[in-house]
């Protein structure tokens, strides 16, 4: 799923700390405890969907892109923005959005100064900035890649500072390491990148992936490295039709 799609998107959020009682009985539950008691990045900020007493974790992801607009394109105006969040706001208090750069800016500056009841969880889009053979040697760089995962990375700490009363958790990197991802990155190259935007924001800070690679013992070096982990499940993709779709992701949640 790209930077620029709008789209309503099924994913469960595993909150280490964010509730009274919650329990997650899973290896990266333990692997996030293992990070904490041997001295790694500690996973130690929760994340709470709230707005005062109220519960707004039911999101939904954000595109601010109309026909004929394009992440690196033309863009929406501060108008068109203002437009979608005004409608938004209706029906949702928590958007998600997949990069830092572009219209984020405009839209958390919308919702500041219209005064809208929003938090945000702010993307950071990680690309891959390199491509290896079999053996794992680097056959082919991206320096573009690399120069624009730069880019989002200072943009999303700026704004994660900027805006904290807005943004209550930054998303660094969506699907980069599920086997299917079209730019699947190094672990390492990630997993820096998630220090440096943890060592530089107060907000939590997470990765997101398919459930397909948080199920698998090599996920848990990522999962050392978050507060919380957000897991993507596409129902439809696997043919299951409406009706189906939360028993699918409850099946695979557990």
């Amino acid at each position: 799923m790209g930077p620029g799609f709008a789209s309503l998107t099924l994913a469960l959020v595993f909150c280490f700390g964010c509730t009274p009682g919650s329990h997650i009985d899973t290896g990266n539950r333990a692997a996030v405890t293992e990070g904490r008691e041997s001295g790694a990045t500690p996973a130690v900020r929760s994340f709470r969907p709230f707005l005062g007493e109220r519960w707004i974790g039911d999101a939904i992801s954000y595109g601010p892109f109309r026909d004929g607009q394009r992440p690196g394109g033309i863009e929406p105006s501060e108008a068109e923005v203002r437009e979608d969040l005004a409608i938004l706001s209706r029906h949702w208090s928590l958007l998600r959005v997949y990069g830092s750069r572009g219209p984020a800016e405009t839209m958390l500056r919308v919702i500041r100064e219209d005064e809208l009841d929003m938090r945000v969880m702010l993307g950071v889009w990680i690309d891959r900035e390199a491509r290896r053979d079999e053996s794992g040697a680097v056959i082919e760089t991206f320096e573009e890649a690399a120069r624009a995962n730069r880019a989002e990375v200072e943009a999303g700490i700026r704004l994660a500072n900027e805006y904290s009363d807005i943004v209550i958790a930054v998303s660094v990197g969506n699907e980069t390491q599920v086997f299917w991802s079209a730019h699947r990155s190094d672990p390492g190259m990630v997993i820096g990148y998630l220090r440096e935007v943890r060592e530089a924001v107060e907000a939590p800070v997470t990765t997101a992936d398919d459930f397909m690679f948080w199920k698998e013992p090599e996920s848990r070096a990522m999962a050392r490295e978050v507060d919380f982990i957000t897991m993507h499940v596409h129902p439809m993709w696997t043919g299951e039709q409406l009706e189906g779709a939360l028993a699918k992701i409850r099946s695979e949640y557990e």
